[in-house]
């Protein structure tokens, strides 16, 4: 739901890319794992799980949906965003 929101419903262009993004987080969580998402300008999004890299996946387009996600005037989840932004 949350990149059909950030996309204004028009995820087809991005859904191969999104279908990447979730194989990411396909392994079992444990308690204490840490993710980190960054964008890195000419090389894409990038996943990391415990210091370790998962994945990159390449677009501006990715990212802005991704990011959107939690950064938009309606995020998934508000409190989640404004402790991304340490606003908690």
């Amino acid at each position: 739901m949350g990149f059909q929101r950030s996309t204004n419903n028009n995820i087809g262009p991005i859904k191969a890319k999104v279908e990447l993004f979730k194989v990411a987080f396909k392994e079992e969580f444990k308690i204490g794992d840490h993710f980190a998402l960054a964008y890195v300008k000419g090389i894409g999004t990038e996943i990391h799980k415990n210091g370790n890299k998962l994945k990159t996946i390449n677009g501006l387009d990715f990212k802005q949906a991704l990011f959107g996600i939690w950064f938009c005037e309606k995020p998934a989840d508000e409190y989640l965003r404004n402790g991304m932004l340490r606003k908690n």
